[in-house]
């Protein structure tokens, strides 16, 4: 009877059956664990449940949104170091000082969760437009209105931009003023002029005189003119403000999706399938410890 001699693998090859079995076996043996005790791994699976439950209810929703602002001055950045101010305040949870800073009553700022600028002309500087995104994160989605007015106001109020604020308002009201009166001896002149027109000329001196006062063409181009100047005056009165609202906050009232509750069981069932594998890991080998000894 013929004997068949093993094939040995000399040391300085690799078994790579053997450590394709090796690696079988590993992936497999948490797999087996749980298969094996089932019940024990349902009791993993129903605590992971529990736990994420009790997170959906002890953490509060967050929602997101933002506003666009605008400020005049197209090389204007002071804006975002003023608003660097609100952020730290909120980071640090220094509730008093926001709500004295926001004009808010304090109950309304708690839910203010973070405040983020975005400045796409800081990173480019080519850019021309420049415009700041400010990101508002709340566990309160009614308030991202009053959060929006309140930051607003914080910047014109600021002592720079209430000092340029009120120079523009005494310069658009000077003007206006001015305006008003010449509009008004305007109508003046137009009205003597239509008097004057049917006169009768005696002397050549008067002929002159008539001819270049009942000439209109003057005085309705200065009419015209200081139309157009009041109307551009209403315009910047219009936009007196340092900053204009370019895009407005969204009450987003809708939950995202996916649910929180689906992403903490995401994240916590298999966190606690691992737990569950190390607990039968350890009780299997106890169990076959006290199996040997005996």
């Amino acid at each position: 009877m013929s004997v068949t001699p093993e094939k040995k693998i000399p040391d300085d090859e690799i078994d790579l059956q053997s450590i394709r079995k090796k690696l079988s076996a590993l992936i497999s043996y948490p797999f087996f664990l749980l298969f094996s005790n089932v019940f024990t791994s349902l009791v993993f699976i129903v605590l992971a449940v529990l736990v994420a439950v009790s997170l959906k209810y002890f953490i509060p929703k967050s929602y997101t949104t933002s506003f666009i602002l605008r400020p005049l001055d197209k090389n204007e950045r002071t804006h975002l170091k003023i608003l660097r101010d609100i952020q730290t305040l909120v980071k640090y949870h220094d509730y008093a000082a926001l709500a004295s800073s926001l004009q808010l009553d304090s109950n309304q700022v708690k839910s203010l969760q973070a405040l983020q600028t975005l400045n796409p002309s800081l990173k480019n500087p080519a850019d021309s437009v420049n415009t700041t995104e400010v990101v508002i994160t709340s566990s309160d989605y009614s308030l991202f209105i009053p959060f929006q007015n309140a930051l607003l106001s914080y910047l014109e109020t600021s002592p720079y931009f209430a000092k340029i604020k009120e120079l523009q308002t005494k310069q658009i009201d000077l003007e206006m003023l001015q305006v008003e009166k010449d509009l008004k001896n305007l109508d003046t002149l137009k009205a003597l002029q239509i008097a004057s027109y049917h006169k009768q000329v005696t002397t050549a001196q008067s002929v002159i005189a008539i001819n270049e006062l009942i000439n209109p063409t003057a005085t309705y181009t200065l009419t015209m003119e200081r139309v157009y100047k009041k109307s551009n005056l209403m315009a910047r009165r219009a936009f007196l403000d340092n900053f204009q609202l370019v895009k407005a906050c969204l009450e987003i009232k809708t939950s995202t999706w996916p649910p929180r509750i689906l992403v903490f069981c995401t994240y916590l069932i298999p966190l606690f399938l691992v737990v569950c594998v190390i607990f039968l890991h350890f009780r299997t080998d106890r169990a076959l410890r006290k199996h040997t000894t005996v």
